[in-house]
């Protein structure tokens, strides 16, 4: 058991997380009883932020195809505050591959939260991440500045004729 506890520990504590591939679901939105689609991937680093994001620190980014909110690219960090304000919005760098970084606008989330941002040009986004199995993605965060937030998966997103899950009762 001790040894069990150790071992789980070592795996937290590694600057690596291992779900490094693209994972897809679809459920059922309650309210107009239509299927939303996700598609979303880990970060292969974690972020190494001052007091008090400090510790086990994650970037998602997840695609949502959603029947009230439409479609989405989502970018979150589990501790930390991005620079976006939801009233101004910002300006968020994304580099697929090896390729140039784009420019992509950005606004905060209507609850004001602020570990997550949405991109604009949702379409833009995924027809580059249906090419490319890295993407890079730079934010402004409080009291760190622009860190960048890695995605590597071994093939590129699979956006339309997404391989999906049962939906959740």
């Amino acid at each position: 058991m001790k040894l069990a506890i150790i071992f789980i520990a070592a795996l937290f504590s590694s600057t690596h997380v291992f779900a490094d591939k693209w994972d897809y679901s679809t459920d059922v939105d309650k309210m107009t009883g239509k299927q939303s689609s996700t598609a979303s991937i880990t970060a292969t680093k974690q972020l190494s932020l001052g007091f008090p994001y400090n510790g086990s620190n994650y970037g998602f980014l997840t695609i949502r195809k959603h029947p009230q909110h439409g479609l989405d690219v989502i970018v979150t960090i589990s501790k930390g505050q991005i620079l976006c304000p939801s009233y101004n919005g910002c300006t968020v760098k994304v580099r697929f591959g090896e390729g140039q970084p784009i420019n992509f606008s950005a606004v905060g989330p209507a609850d004001n939260s602020s570990n997550t941002v949405f991109l604009r040009n949702a379409q833009k986004f995924i027809e580059q991440a249906k090419k490319n199995s890295s993407i890079k993605i730079q934010l402004n965060i409080y009291q760190a500045g622009g860190e960048v937030l890695e995605f590597d998966s071994p093939s590129p997103l699979v956006w339309g004729a997404v391989p999906t899950k049962k939906p959740k009762a």
